[in-house]
């Protein structure tokens, strides 16, 4: 698990052996959230929010968020904070993944960079900022891009649409699309000395960890498996969303 090269948090290079889980295959859909919602379970999210969120970051990031997008129903759900993640993945009978647990789920044991494998990330294996998103939020910003291609989405794609790009446990979006979150806590001197068996890190930290880079990343170093950006959990942000796992004591090894 991680790398010994130090970016956004990554180091250092560590064993970890884990016990059975299942986890899901794709990211939650604004659709399935919906029926969270609708439940009375979840707490509905269509909006960016934080400090930082001023007017001007609401009118540039809130067309982006899914749940009441038109045809963003198959779009991963985003704009939701840690704890509506969490009470998502308790309503479905299942909870965040631990980061060891979704790592190995996007990387495997082979020590590959990407999900794919450890070639460079192109528009048919993930989805990361194109010329449209460029277009959309990076010329007001000063952003690069990391495609000159357009890849036909516009911020999110709809989950699953790259296979390609899918991990050695046959996951989509384990890069771009939403960075996800995870149940840990970011605290890089718990990182390097975590247990070697089913490690969870503390939760009495300010952070939480996110994995897997976004749609409107340009720097392919985020989109790794291996870094591990964290924000506070009470964000909610257009390029972060989730998936769920669960303890499966029968589940065959991935």
């Amino acid at each position: 698990m991680g790398s010994n090269e130090p970016y956004v948090g990554q180091t250092p290079i560590h064993k970890v052996t884990l016990s059975a889980y299942r986890i899901d295959r794709d990211e939650v859909t604004a659709a399935h959230y919906a029926e969270c919602v609708a439940a009375g379970k979840c707490a509905s999210a269509t909006s960016i929010n934080g400090t930082w969120a001023d007017a001007a970051e609401q009118a540039l990031w809130n067309p982006f968020c899914n749940l009441k997008r038109k045809g963003g129903e198959l779009h991963p759900m985003n704009c939701v904070d840690h704890a509506q993640a969490t009470a998502f993945c308790g309503w479905a009978g299942k909870r965040l993944p631990t980061e060891a647990e979704w790592e190995y789920a996007a990387r495997g044991s082979d020590g590959r960079m990407y999900p794919w494998g450890n070639e460079a990330p192109t528009v048919k294996l993930v989805n990361a900022c194109d010329s449209t998103c460029k277009a959309e939020i990076g010329k007001s910003r000063g952003w690069g891009k990391l495609f000159a291609e357009d890849d036909g989405f516009v911020g999110t794609a709809p989950v699953g649409s790259l296979p390609d790009g899918k991990s050695p446990a046959g996951l989509h979006d384990m890069s771009g699309n939403v960075w996800e979150w995870v149940a840990d806590g970011h605290d890089m001197s718990f990182y390097g000395k975590s247990p070697e068996r089913d490690p969870k890190g503390p939760t009495a930290v300010k952070n939480r960890v996110t994995r897997g880079g976004s749609w409107n990343d340009f720097d392919p170093k985020f989109l790794r498996a291996t870094v591990r950006p964290g924000f506070g959990p009470d964000n909610r942000f257009a390029n972060v969303g989730f998936r769920c796992a669960k303890d499966d004591a029968a589940a065959a090894p991935l």
